[in-house]
């Protein structure tokens, strides 16, 4: 008997990926982040960080290597792409607090800050409100150079301010506020006297030390072990009919949806198969967790919300791999309840 084919992702239902993804291929690359992270620093310089970090660092541009770019500024670059995972997933994560991926509302900003517990009440400095400032400057620097259209202030979804009404900020303009707030809570106060050692205090040691795994979670990690794993790429395929209706209702490249789909399916609470042999009293028959659920919260709706409080996940927590292809088919059962519901009204 013909011994059975080992598997590869790249033959998979995720290989049409890495003809769009930045970096070719299912995973990120150093590269790709390098260039990201290239993008957003070139960015910020323009819209006002040089003069910035030189006044942080007493207006000295010293340039012993000769390029040009004073040495200090070099070095706080350097200092933030040492942390560029931690800046990234710390402005995604805030970010997507006001409905947006790419603007940081001020109440965004304020939780962030808050979380991190960066402020200091009798400080000369470091108030909320010193650091609600900083963010206002920041955004009313400057922005008439020429390089504001690659990367200064976004049109937040929805007309501006990030989903709240407000001022929002982009990538760019996130990395100004960071070198910001290192001058105002340790080259002010005269614990750090370089602006670059500064902003290395900020991210690897008070931030790091408060959020952790909360938005340092590699994404590249999840998919090595939810997404690109052989059980989950069978129910996958299983349902691939079925998910390709959902998707034509959602505006991503495919496989984006089905790893957003899984990541969801990471987060939910959903019955035993012990409990959806035994329906809610008063339902019609035996079926999916979809109609499980439904049928629950609307004839048990105490129950529902119990079964939520105690099981769902929680961001970046800890989910067991074994028997993790389960989830990803209640999620597609719930999804696809969901839309038939939404045929049905509609027919």
């Amino acid at each position: 008997m013909k011994p059975p084919t080992p598997f590869d992702v790249y033959r998979s239902l995720w290989a049409p990926r890495t003809s769009w993804a930045e970096s070719q291929d299912l995973y990120d690359t150093e590269e790709v982040r390098l260039t990201r992270f290239s993008a957003d620093w070139t960015n910020a310089l323009s819209l006002g960080l040089v003069r910035v970090i030189l006044r942080g660092d007493g207006d000295e541009e010293a340039d012993e290597d000769g390029d040009g770019i004073p040495d200090e500024v070099e070095e706080v670059g350097e200092a933030i792409w040492a942390h560029n995972q931690l800046v990234t997933s710390l402005f995604s994560n805030y970010a997507s607090l006001n409905g947006s991926l790419n603007s940081l509302s001020l109440a965004s900003w304020g939780a962030l800050v808050t979380d991190c517990q960066l402020t200091t009440v009798s400080s000369r400095f470091n108030k909320l409100s010193d650091f609600e400032r900083i963010f206002s400057e920041t955004y009313e620097m400057d922005t008439s150079s020429a390089a504001l259209g690659a990367g200064g202030h976004l049109v937040a979804e929805g007309g501006g301010g990030g989903g709240d009404g407000g001022d929002a900020l982009s990538r760019p303009e996130f990395l100004i506020v960071l070198v910001r707030i290192s001058i105002s809570m340790f080259v002010l106060t005269h614990e750090i006297p370089d602006v670059s050692d500064a902003v290395s205090q900020l991210l690897g040691v008070c931030v790091q030390s408060r959020l952790g795994a909360l938005v340092t979670a590699d994404p590249d990690a999840f998919r090595r072990l939810y997404c690109y794993c052989e059980p989950t790429c069978k129910v996958l395929k299983r349902n691939e009919g079925a998910l390709q209706r959902i998707f034509a209702c959602i505006v991503l490249p495919f496989e984006g949806f089905m790893e957003a789909l899984i990541r969801i399916g990471a987060l939910k609470a959903f019955p035993t198969a012990g409990e959806m042999l035994r329906m809610p009293e008063g339902s019609a028959e035996r079926t999916d967790a979809g109609a499980y659920l439904a049928q629950l919260q609307q004839l048990h709706t105490a129950r529902h919300a119990k079964l939520v409080e105690e099981r769902a996940g929680t961001w970046c927590g800890a989910v067991p791999v074994y028997g993790f292809e389960r989830r990803v088919q209640c999620t597609i059962d719930i999804f696809q309840h969901a839309v038939q519901a939404i045929d049905g009204a509609g027919a």
